[in-house]
């Protein structure tokens, strides 16, 4: 049974802001909603239409809202594309079971910065989620969550985690020191299988063999195994040819194409269909250094299909970037996060960020 705490649930609430706009607390401060246009955004006809989605079930049967929640992140249950989990800046995690037309909380970590959460491809109840220095586990859908693990330094923060798709027992986690993990028994004991430069922002797993993962780091590049982490190697010297490409942005698996890649950096975008070997430039509407791209999505089942977003512009090509359509964004905050459906291709999502004045 999945974990059914309402947002605004009974015992520790989170208040939010209804819909007509009020004085709101979130994260235990009170401040007053300007534009209550942010939170999460849903396009089920490949971009050309939005809709707010920011509905919140409350005890009272009244509507309330996450329209000013702050989005870093947003993971899908790999068994029902239904059940997606925002990871936000200051509201904890905040779950929908039905594509984003409600949403809720947990009775825990409905409250500060959660980095990432992880959903396990097998075991249907098996959650993971990062908070700081710990990492978080729950086994019966998010009712209940106890500490997996907490780095010894309180300097070093955790920084990605993601489950092995062939046994869900196998868990690989990165932290800010670059240090990557692995462990056998979900996450109960844990082995260090590599030291990168500088921090790991994040792990990304190949679509079709989970032996094959990649870690990317902040501002020295790329690393990646090709047997579950036991040898690592670089994929610097095929950036060497992209000036400032190892400003990294963001990495993603391409899973149309066998072991693709997309990456996000200063320098533009790049792919790669060799695990990272070459690259080769994705054009873009104006020169590749002279854009700020916020996130990025590729249709999982075409290449070719590709959303690149600006502070304030949607554009996306169905030819791998030989021409581009845009359009301007319905809301005033930053378009931080961008995913496709995995299963309802021409549905997206973005998560926002407020603008910080």
């Amino acid at each position: 049974m999945r974990g059914n705490k309402l947002f605004l649930g009974l015992g520790a609430l989170v208040s939010v802001m209804l819909l007509s706009g009020c004085a709101i607390t979130v994260g235990g401060a009170s401040q007053t909603a300007v534009k209550a246009d942010g939170g999460i955004w849903k396009s089920i006809d490949g971009s050309k239409n939005w809709v707010q989605k920011v509905a919140v079930p409350t005890v009272n049967g009244k509507t309330a809202s996450i329209a000013n929640v702050d989005v870093d992140r947003i993971s899908f249950d790999p068994q029902d594309h239904k059940a997606v989990y925002l990871s936000t800046e200051k509201n904890g995690i905040i779950y929908s079971y039905d594509g984003g037309d409600s949403w809720r909380q947990f009775n825990q970590l409905n409250s500060g910065k959660v980095v990432q959460v992880a959903i396990s491809p097998r075991d249907k109840c098996t959650l993971y989620a990062i908070t700081g220095k710990v990492l978080n586990f729950s086994d019966d859908c998010g009712r209940t969550w106890s500490v997996s693990y907490t780095h010894s330094d309180d300097k070093v923060l955790l920084t990605d985690i993601v489950i092995d798709r062939s046994s869900s027992t196998i868990v690989y986690m990165s932290d800010s020191k670059g240090e990557i993990l692995k462990s056998l028994n979900y996450g109960k004991t844990w082995t260090l299988l590599y030291a990168a430069k500088g921090s790991v922002a994040d792990l990304v797993m190949d679509p079709a063999d989970s032996q094959i993962i990649y870690a990317a780091t902040a501002k020295d590049g790329l690393y990646m195994t090709t047997n579950g982490g036991k040898d690592w190697s670089s994929l610097n010297l095929g950036l060497k040819l992209y000036s400032q490409s190892q400003e990294y942005k963001k990495l993603i698996a391409d899973p149309a194409t066998t072991h693709g890649l997309i990456l996000v950096s200063k320098f533009g975008i790049l792919k790669s269909s060799d695990m990272g070997q070459t690259w080769q430039i994705v054009n873009l509407l104006s020169s590749d250094n002279a854009v700020n791209i916020y996130s990025v999505a590729v249709n999982p089942k075409n290449s070719q299909e590709i959303y690149y977003a600006t502070k304030i512009t949607l554009l996306k090509t169905s030819d791998g970037g030989n021409s581009w359509s845009s359009s301007k964004l319905p809301f005033s905050g930053l378009p931080n996060v961008m995913v496709i459906d995995p299963v309802e291709i021409n549905t997206l999502y973005i998560g926002t960020l407020a603008v910080k004045k």
